[in-house]
Order: C-alpha cells, then sequence, then structure tokens
C-alpha cells in the first residue's frame, strides 16, 4: 500500500540521516518524528511512542524551551491517547504542550487553538467532560475571533461526545449541524 511504501522510505530516510548527523541533530529528530506519525497512522502505538519519546527526550535537554519542546510533548501525547493505560501520559504531556506553547508562541498563534482542542478532546477521554467542553469553546471561540471558519466548524463537532457524555443531547445535534 501507499502508506507502507512511505513508512519504509521514512524508515529509510532515518538510516541515512542517522549514520550522516548526530543522534539531536533537527533533521534526525524531524525524520524520526514523522516516522513516529506514520507508525501512529498505521496502528503501532508502542513502537510511534517509543521513537515520539526519544525525540522528546531530546527537545527537553535543550536549554530554553522552544516550539520543537512543545510538538514533542503534543506528539507524545496524541500517540499515547491511543495506547490502553497511557491516558495519564497523554493527559499530562498535552498540558505540558499548551503551557509550552503559551510560552513561545504569540498569544493569538493557531498552535495555541490546536493545542487546547487537543487537551480538551484527552480531558473528555479521561471522562472529564465538563472541563473538556469548556475548553473545546475556549478554543473555539478563539477560532471564531481570528474567522478560522474550517477549524471553528470542525471542533464544534469535535464537542458532540463530550455533550451526549453530558446528556445534552438537543445541544449536541445542534453542534452536529454546524
Amino acid at each position: 500500500s501507499g502508506a507502507s511504501r512511505r513508512s519504509c522510505g521514512i524508515r529509510a530516510a532515518l538510516r541515512i540521516v542517522s549514520t550522516r548527523f548526530p543522534a539531536d541533530h533537527a533533521t534526525v529528530l524531524t525524520v524520526k518524528g514523522n516516522l513516529a506519525t506514520w507508525l501512529s497512522a498505521a496502528g503501532e502505538w508502542e513502537r510511534a511512542l517509543s521513537l515520539a519519546q526519544e525525540v522528546l527526550t531530546v527537545a527537553g535537554r535543550v536549554p530554553t524551551p522552544g516550539h520543537a519542546l512543545a510538538l514533542a510533548y503534543e506528539r507524545v501525547a496524541l500517540i499515547a491517547v491511543n495506547i490502553p493505560g497511557r491516558l495519564a501520559l497523554a493527559d499530562s504531556l498535552s498540558h505540558a504542550a499548551l503551557q509550552t506553547f503559551r510560552s513561545v508562541v504569540a498569544p493569538d498563534h493557531p498552535l495555541i487553538t490546536s493545542s487546547m482542542r487537543n487537551v480538551a478532546i484527552i480531558l473528555a477521554y479521561r471522562g472529564r467532560h465538563v472541563e473538556g467542553l469548556a475548553l473545546m469553546d475556549s478554543a473555539i471561540a478563539r477560532s471564531r475571533q481570528v474567522g478560522d471558519t474550517g477549524s471553528w466548524r470542525y471542533m464544534t463537532g469535535q464537542r458532540v461526545p463530550m455533550l451526549i457524555a453530558l446528556g445534552r443531547s438537543d445541544e449536541a445535534v445542534r453542534s452536529a449541524a454546524i
């Protein structure tokens, strides 16, 4: 399949860049992170998580936390959320990603809104639907404020499972219809 060929291509790229650059080089980390993303898309969660955690470990060694660290936190969180028993890790790292994004990008940056959405969904997965919905609604408000129609409509649809879990089916139907 096409996805399988791409995954093989990324693995080959990782072998090549790993022989030419040190393990903490940005190129190696980018390729390793991309491979983790592909592995997670293929359902190879544990392998994906291991690679993503390697990237996070290196990104965490940088003296000044930055964009790369926030992305590494988020990647691990978004992989971990799919693995039974790893929701607490996903929750913790999604919050760390949001906090880091807030400290390194402009206050109105779309990465903050996206990270808020991810935290909201993970909160809901943990059964914290009220908190998740409140944060999702804040992310939607941010998207609407900047006129990002696609994002706020997408996130409005993501409210539906939270609303259903809270017994708010009429509101869920309205959210689904947007």
